[in-house]
């Protein structure tokens, strides 16, 4: 595409990740780094080919003219069936330089001749079978998108390192990048603050945030809960992750906890946001994880925040960040005790180091790089 004799970089990110993810942390993750490349470079010409998508998040970036987002439940297969079809198409008639693949697919989507990347969120599939949903498959449909594409983006030092442990053999036939995630979070409203307070009432509480089952450790947060008998002066509140299945309900009971004191919430961003404002503090018990945006949004929270100590916590930890031993739930509770009775004072410690524009960039390099007469 010329205009005035100046090339437009044609980019285009296919529909994986909306035909699966409802919200979640990929899917703002395209959605941003789209989004900043606009604003970064106004000649670059972006392509979001959503398919038939399931997702929320893309709804507020409909405008943006992006592509294709047609809200449906329809089951996973004939959507994921459908979409192949739908990309293929959308992406031939687009033509793009570059094509991102949002998540990871066997096949081979559009023009043949159009570089691509993959992102590589972690390697929970490979490192946590027994903890992970569709192991094999996922792992297989990963190991094709490496061989397929010509370049990785890596979330973290971190996932680079469990990435090349299982893949030592590309580490030198193809770029890996590492490109930190950013921050969403927005100071929320008083109405936002005054909602919550009114859903959750006024005796203070914990949080966890985001899915609940496997390697997340859910469990070793409610175990510290009831060592501690936090339940008379604090409550627990997950956001997110759907609603208590009757396996974390028989758990909870079984801690001698009731639905009063471990509330599962959701909402959207403004009430997240407003969810980590107002609580006591944000434990991540995690023992794998590829990134952890919800530390991001807990610090630009002003939160206090307690993690497992795992490379990646490390890595995007700041000074104020309190660990504790991963698969723990007594040190857990040793640490929890600590920071519920010392309540530190956070410092407004804003991420700035992890910006989505600052990842939008690096992006943006990686593909001009990619497209360069000696491309790498």
């Amino acid at each position: 595409m010329l205009t005035s004799g100046k090339r437009i970089m044609k980019i285009a990110y296919d529909d994986q990740i909306f035909g699966r993810q409802y919200v979640g942390g990929i899917s703002r993750y395209i959605l941003e780094v789209a989004s900043w490349i606009k604003i970064v470079d106004t000649d670059i010409d972006v392509f979001i080919s959503a398919g038939l998508s399931i997702n929320e998040l893309i709804k507020d970036y409909q405008a943006k003219k992006f592509g294709l987002s047609i809200q449906t439940q329809k089951g996973y297969r004939l959507r994921n069936s459908i979409n192949k079809a739908l990309s293929h198409g959308a992406l031939g008639i687009f033509k793009p330089d570059i094509i991102h693949e949002t998540y990871y697919r066997s096949e081979y989507i559009g023009p043949s001749n159009s570089r691509r990347v993959v992102t590589i969120h972690d390697m929970a599939h490979e490192a946590m079978p027994n903890e992970t949903k569709w192991a094999d498959l996922e792992s297989k449909w990963k190991a094709d998108a490496i061989a397929r594409c010509d370049a990785i983006v890596c979330i973290s030092a971190a996932t680079k390192s469990e990435l090349l442990r299982f893949f030592p053999e590309i580490e030198n036939t193809k770029p890996i990048r590492v490109i930190h995630h950013g921050c969403s979070y927005r100071d929320p409203s008083e109405s936002s603050l005054r909602q919550v307070q009114k859903d959750l009432g006024k005796k203070p509480y914990i949080l966890f945030v985001g899915q609940r089952g496997g390697y997340k450790r859910f469990v070793d947060l409610l175990h510290a809960f009831a060592i501690l008998k936090l339940n008379k002066s604090f409550n627990m509140v997950a956001f997110g992750g759907g609603p208590f299945s009757p396996e974390e309900v028989a758990t909870i009971n079984g801690y001698g906890l009731s639905s009063s004191e471990v509330i599962q919430y959701s909402g959207p961003d403004e009430i997240l946001y407003a969810t980590y404002k107002r609580c006591k503090a944000f434990i991540y018990p995690s023992v794998y994880e590829g990134f952890g945006i919800p530390i991001l949004e807990a610090r630009a929270a002003q939160a206090n925040i307690l993690c497992s100590d795992i490379p990646v916590f490390r890595e995007i930890g700041d000074a104020m960040t309190t660990y504790f031993n991963a698969g723990d739930p007594a040190n857990l509770a040793t640490q929890l005790n600590k920071i519920l009775n010392t309540s530190p004072s956070r410092a407004i410690s804003t991420p700035s180091n992890f910006s989505w524009e600052k990842s939008a960039r690096q992006h943006l390099a990686l593909y001009k790089d990619l497209l360069a007469p000696n491309s790498i």
